[in-house]
């Protein structure tokens, strides 16, 4: 594809559609390819030639182009340059009267504050996402409403890592206050994302309670949602809404809560959907053992295993529920004096999971080898 369209560039470069449109397409396909360093030039050749062309249409693939190159320099590690390339296209089109422009410099502003967000700069990234609401904020096309509702979740989840969680549940409302009634699917989503975000920081801030209602809420928004974005949204809402109500000692409602992830989505087929039954399953064992219920516990553990264990052989979001369920099979063995049962669960754990990189699996390791180390010293 990078070869044609270096043809289409030499053989038609008097036709500007032709050329931009191949352009601004060996840029993404270089990108895709990892070779990214050629993409910035392909996107820097694109804009060069069409950024302040007269045509509204060159003028958005140059814009769009830069969109890609920002991504590219951010994932080069570029980030000044990426913000600095996001702010050109502010520069370029900011003034612009055009629907499609308006939406790219809202996008541009969008990912310059997530840039700035990745690297730890919350307070400006918080002032971008405030530059969108300030730009577009009472905009009714639906591409921008879009914009608007990113911004807000955005700077919702960047007041939270600053320690301003009061300030963050009210970015997430708003998004509920100004697109709670959309028919749009898209805006139904962020809608629902939303309310996630809003429970999940009301929960970090202490008020349990106010979390499982703003969980009930999305499961009664979106409950009956035949979209696999929304389902999602639903099935982490009631998993939340089960460790919520575990956190608050309210363990027969939390089971309660993952079994009905269970009955809605469990002959699911979506991968991130059959995560969430397995990550319910693996808290829904959890619940039973501290409420005293082992045998019970250990049945659901083996069921997580069961279901999900060759999953977690190539996928690996499955990895932290397949290795939490199998730990947590093994401490219970340990307590009911099992333990060569125990120590073979443990050593099968640190084999299966011992080169995987992600944190959270990496402490479930570390804690097999600390329990079989223990277990044999006995």
């Amino acid at each position: 594809m990078v070869q044609v369209c270096d043809e289409v560039v030499a053989r038609f470069s008097e036709l500007r559609w032709h050329v931009a449109w191949a352009l601004g397409t060996k840029g993404r396909k270089l990108s895709e390819l990892g070779r990214r360093e050629e993409a910035v030039r392909a996107c820097d050749e694109l804009v060069a030639r069409f950024g302040t062309a007269p045509e509204v249409e060159l003028r958005k693939r140059a814009g769009w182009a830069l969109i890609n190159k920002g991504d590219t320099l951010g994932k080069l590690g570029r980030n000044d340059e990426a913000v600095k390339t996001y702010n050109e296209i502010v520069a370029l089109y900011g003034s612009a009267p055009e629907a499609e422009l308006r939406v790219l410099v809202a996008v541009a502003v969008v990912s310059k504050g997530n840039t700035l967000n990745k690297i730890s700069r919350q307070e400006e990234a918080v002032n971008a996402y405030d530059e969108v609401l300030d730009y577009i904020g009472t905009a009714t096309e639906v591409e921008l409403c879009v914009q608007v509702a990113w911004a807000w979740i955005f700077k919702g989840g960047a007041l939270g890592l600053i320690g301003r969680g009061e300030e963050a549940v009210k970015a997430y409302d708003e998004v509920v206050v100004r697109f709670g009634t959309a028919t749009e699917v898209k805006l139904r989503e962020l809608v629902a994302g939303a309310l996630v975000n809003k429970g999940n920081m009301l929960d970090k801030l202490g008020g349990g309670e106010e979390a499982v209602n703003v969980y009930v809420e999305v499961v009664a928004r979106f409950g009956t949602a035949t979209e696999v974005e929304l389902r999602e949204l639903v099935a982490g809402a009631l998993v939340n809404k089960g460790n919520t109500l575990g956190k608050l000692g309210r363990g027969e409602e939390a089971l309660k809560a993952y079994d009905e992830i269970v009955t809605r989505f469990g002959t699911a087929t979506e991968v991130e959907l059959r995560r969430q039954v397995a990550k319910a399953l693996v808290a829904k064992g959890n619940t039973l053992v501290t409420l005293g219920k082992r045998e019970e516990g250990v049945k659901v553990y083996d069921e997580v295993v069961d279901r999900f264990g060759d999953a977690a052989d190539t996928l690996p979001m499955f990895h932290l529920s397949v290795a939490g369920a199998m730990m947590g099979k093994a401490l219970v063995l340990e307590i009911q004096d099992c333990k060569d049962d125990a120590r073979n669960i443990l050593t099968e754990i640190i084999g299966k999971f011992e080169h995987v990189e992600t944190d959270e699996v990496k402490q479930i390791v570390e804690r097999a080898r600390k329990t079989l180390q223990e277990l044999d010293s006995q």
